[in-house]
Protein backbone atom coordinates (compact mmCIF):
# COMPACT_ATOMS: atom_id res chain seq x y z
CA UNK A 1 0.00 0.00 0.00
CA UNK A 2 1.19 2.98 -0.65
CA UNK A 3 1.01 6.87 0.75
CA UNK A 4 -1.64 7.81 -1.75
CA UNK A 5 -4.27 4.32 -1.01
CA UNK A 6 -3.77 5.88 2.51
CA UNK A 7 -4.89 9.22 1.80
CA UNK A 8 -7.67 8.29 -0.15
CA UNK A 9 -8.40 5.55 2.98
CA UNK A 10 -8.52 7.93 5.20
CA UNK A 11 -10.46 10.81 3.09
CA UNK A 12 -13.05 7.67 2.59
CA UNK A 13 -13.72 7.16 6.14
CA UNK A 14 -13.29 10.90 7.44
CA UNK A 15 -16.38 11.15 4.47
CA UNK A 16 -18.27 8.44 6.31
CA UNK A 17 -17.70 10.03 9.53
CA UNK A 18 -19.05 13.24 8.66
CA UNK A 19 -21.85 11.46 7.05
CA UNK A 20 -22.86 9.84 9.89
CA UNK A 21 -22.39 12.59 12.30
CA UNK A 22 -24.57 14.64 9.56
CA UNK A 23 -27.05 11.68 10.05
CA UNK A 24 -27.14 11.82 13.84
CA UNK A 25 -27.68 15.53 13.58
CA UNK A 26 -30.42 15.15 11.18
CA UNK A 27 -32.30 13.07 13.34
CA UNK A 28 -31.63 15.17 16.62
CA UNK A 29 -33.27 17.80 14.32
CA UNK A 30 -36.52 15.89 13.08
CA UNK A 31 -36.68 14.53 17.05
CA UNK A 32 -36.55 18.37 18.41
CA UNK A 33 -39.42 19.08 15.93
CA UNK A 34 -41.62 16.09 16.50
CA UNK A 35 -41.38 17.29 20.42
CA UNK A 36 -41.88 20.68 19.58
CA UNK A 37 -45.23 19.75 16.99
CA UNK A 38 -46.11 17.12 20.12
CA UNK A 39 -46.33 20.34 23.01
CA UNK A 40 -47.65 22.66 20.62
CA UNK A 41 -50.54 19.98 19.66
CA UNK A 42 -51.55 19.32 23.80
CA UNK A 43 -51.18 22.86 24.03
CA UNK A 44 -54.22 23.34 21.96
CA UNK A 45 -55.94 20.53 23.43
CA UNK A 46 -55.42 21.78 26.52
CA UNK A 47 -56.70 25.31 26.13
CA UNK A 48 -60.04 23.46 24.34
CA UNK A 49 -60.47 21.33 27.59
CA UNK A 50 -60.26 24.73 29.36
CA UNK A 51 -62.62 26.16 27.04
CA UNK A 52 -65.39 23.37 27.78
CA UNK A 53 -64.38 24.33 31.50
CA UNK A 54 -65.23 27.57 31.19
CA UNK A 55 -68.42 27.03 29.04
CA UNK A 56 -70.11 25.02 31.40
CA UNK A 57 -69.27 27.44 34.54
CA UNK A 58 -70.52 30.04 32.45
CA UNK A 59 -73.59 27.81 31.53
CA UNK A 60 -73.84 26.73 35.50
CA UNK A 61 -73.60 30.83 36.33
CA UNK A 62 -76.67 31.48 34.24
CA UNK A 63 -78.72 28.46 35.72
CA UNK A 64 -81.81 29.83 37.39
CA UNK A 65 -81.81 30.08 41.22
CA UNK A 66 -85.58 29.68 42.76
CA UNK A 67 -86.43 30.13 46.79
CA UNK A 68 -89.85 28.12 47.57
CA UNK A 69 -91.90 27.55 50.72
CA UNK A 70 -95.12 28.16 52.46
CA UNK A 71 -95.92 31.58 53.61
CA UNK A 72 -97.26 31.83 57.17
CA UNK A 73 -101.20 32.10 57.84
CA UNK A 74 -102.58 35.43 58.16
CA UNK A 75 -104.66 36.15 61.32
CA UNK A 76 -107.78 34.17 61.01
CA UNK A 77 -106.55 32.27 57.74
CA UNK A 78 -108.41 29.24 56.27
CA UNK A 79 -108.34 27.24 53.40
CA UNK A 80 -105.85 26.56 51.16
CA UNK A 81 -102.25 27.74 52.11
CA UNK A 82 -99.43 29.84 50.22
CA UNK A 83 -96.41 28.85 48.52
CA UNK A 84 -94.08 31.54 47.84
CA UNK A 85 -91.72 30.78 45.23
CA UNK A 86 -88.66 33.58 44.83
CA UNK A 87 -86.55 33.97 41.75
CA UNK A 88 -83.74 34.44 43.11
CA UNK A 89 -81.32 34.69 39.87
CA UNK A 90 -81.46 36.04 37.16
CA UNK A 91 -83.41 38.98 36.44
CA UNK A 92 -86.97 37.59 34.75
CA UNK A 93 -87.38 34.02 33.42
CA UNK A 94 -89.93 32.93 31.15
CA UNK A 95 -92.29 29.58 30.50
CA UNK A 96 -92.05 29.10 34.14
CA UNK A 97 -94.04 25.36 35.24
CA UNK A 98 -94.31 24.55 38.33
CA UNK A 99 -94.77 20.85 39.36
CA UNK A 100 -95.36 18.96 42.32
CA UNK A 101 -93.32 15.95 42.98
CA UNK A 102 -95.19 14.86 45.89
CA UNK A 103 -98.84 14.04 46.46
CA UNK A 104 -98.65 16.05 49.59
CA UNK A 105 -98.94 19.28 47.98
CA UNK A 106 -101.47 20.15 45.02
CA UNK A 107 -101.92 23.25 43.48
CA UNK A 108 -105.95 24.62 43.84
CA UNK A 109 -107.39 25.43 40.39
CA UNK A 110 -106.50 29.32 40.30
CA UNK A 111 -105.94 31.63 37.50
CA UNK A 112 -102.20 30.94 37.87
CA UNK A 113 -102.33 27.28 38.04
CA UNK A 114 -103.78 24.76 35.41
CA UNK A 115 -107.05 25.24 34.17
CA UNK A 116 -107.92 21.86 36.16
CA UNK A 117 -105.53 22.68 38.82
CA UNK A 118 -103.31 19.30 40.00
CA UNK A 119 -99.84 18.51 40.43
CA UNK A 120 -99.25 21.44 37.76
CA UNK A 121 -99.22 25.20 37.67
CA UNK A 122 -97.81 27.25 34.44
CA UNK A 123 -96.58 30.70 36.12
CA UNK A 124 -95.47 32.64 33.30
CA UNK A 125 -92.71 35.04 33.50
CA UNK A 126 -91.55 35.40 36.60
CA UNK A 127 -89.05 38.57 37.56
CA UNK A 128 -86.88 38.77 40.48
CA UNK A 129 -88.19 40.11 43.54
CA UNK A 130 -91.72 40.09 42.50
CA UNK A 131 -92.85 36.43 44.68
CA UNK A 132 -95.16 34.59 42.62
CA UNK A 133 -97.91 32.99 45.28
CA UNK A 134 -100.19 29.81 44.30
CA UNK A 135 -102.34 28.51 46.73
CA UNK A 136 -102.34 24.70 47.02
CA UNK A 137 -103.71 21.86 49.77
CA UNK A 138 -101.63 20.57 51.55
CA UNK A 139 -102.27 17.24 54.16
CA UNK A 140 -105.34 17.36 56.83
CA UNK A 141 -104.36 17.52 59.50
CA UNK A 142 -100.93 18.53 59.26
CA UNK A 143 -98.19 16.01 58.66
CA UNK A 144 -94.78 17.83 58.73
CA UNK A 145 -91.63 16.84 56.56
CA UNK A 146 -90.73 18.13 53.37
CA UNK A 147 -92.93 18.25 49.78
CA UNK A 148 -90.70 18.69 46.92
CA UNK A 149 -91.55 20.90 43.18
CA UNK A 150 -89.59 20.79 40.10
CA UNK A 151 -89.26 23.79 38.73
CA UNK A 152 -89.10 24.07 34.90
CA UNK A 153 -87.83 27.17 32.65
CA UNK A 154 -86.21 27.79 28.90
CA UNK A 155 -83.95 30.70 29.85
CA UNK A 156 -81.27 31.36 27.19
CA UNK A 157 -82.35 28.91 24.94
CA UNK A 158 -81.44 26.50 27.35
CA UNK A 159 -83.87 24.53 29.58
CA UNK A 160 -83.51 24.24 33.01
CA UNK A 161 -84.89 21.85 35.54
CA UNK A 162 -85.13 22.25 39.64
CA UNK A 163 -85.90 20.45 42.24
CA UNK A 164 -87.12 22.64 45.64
CA UNK A 165 -88.10 21.39 49.42
CA UNK A 166 -90.65 22.82 50.50
CA UNK A 167 -91.48 22.28 54.41
CA UNK A 168 -94.72 21.19 54.92
CA UNK A 169 -96.36 22.89 58.26
CA UNK A 170 -96.00 20.27 61.52
CA UNK A 171 -98.27 17.92 62.96
CA UNK A 172 -100.29 20.13 65.61
CA UNK A 173 -99.11 19.47 69.21
CA UNK A 174 -100.41 16.54 71.06
CA UNK A 175 -102.89 17.57 74.35
CA UNK A 176 -103.12 15.43 77.17
CA UNK A 177 -105.62 15.89 79.87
Amino acid sequence: MNASDVVVSTIAVLALIVSVLAWVQARRSADAAEQAADAASRSAHADEQMTRVEAARHREERRPQWSAGLARRRNGETGPRRLVVELVAPETVEHVTIRSLDDRLTFVDSQEASPNGGDTAEVGTVRRGIDVELRVHTPQPPSGGVAKIELTTNHDGDQWSDICDVKLPPPPPMVYM
